[in-house]
């Protein structure tokens, strides 16, 4: 797993621990996952910048890595938007629009070696 993927982990099991949520149960419910998933975290699985953020507000976690730590304030809470303009997406919002009907694989064999084409289509 990724070094920012054990930070949460280890983040999450201290909000565990320190009683801010009483259950894994309950824990993943108010992040709005399953149990499964809640338990793929814990085990240091990254999650999307969207719930990442969610579960760094909700809990004020501190996120440590090596010698720097971040606090929930290095994951600004999203602003609404008064009226609906065009804007283009960052890349982690195009990324968490991704699904897997988005992403195309082709692998063709010719002779002694493959050929991997990976397409992927970020709807507009």
């Amino acid at each position: 797993m990724s070094e920012v993927g054990d930070a949460f982990a280890q983040a999450l099991k201290q909000m565990l621990r320190e009683k801010k949520e009483p259950t894994i149960d309950s824990a993943a419910k108010r992040l709005g996952v399953s149990r499964q998933q809640f338990h793929a975290y814990l085990n240091g699985k990254l999650p999307r910048q969207k719930r990442l953020n969610t579960a760094m507000r909700i809990w004020e976690l501190k996120l440590d890595l090596k010698e720097h730590s971040f606090s929930q304030d290095a994951f600004p809470k999203e602003k609404l938007r008064e009226s609906a303009q065009w804007r283009q997406l960052t890349l982690f919002e195009a990324l968490d629009s991704i699904s897997d009907e988005d992403l195309q694989v082709n692998v063709k064999r010719t002779g002694r070696v493959f050929r991997i084409h990976v397409a992927v289509e970020i709807p507009a």
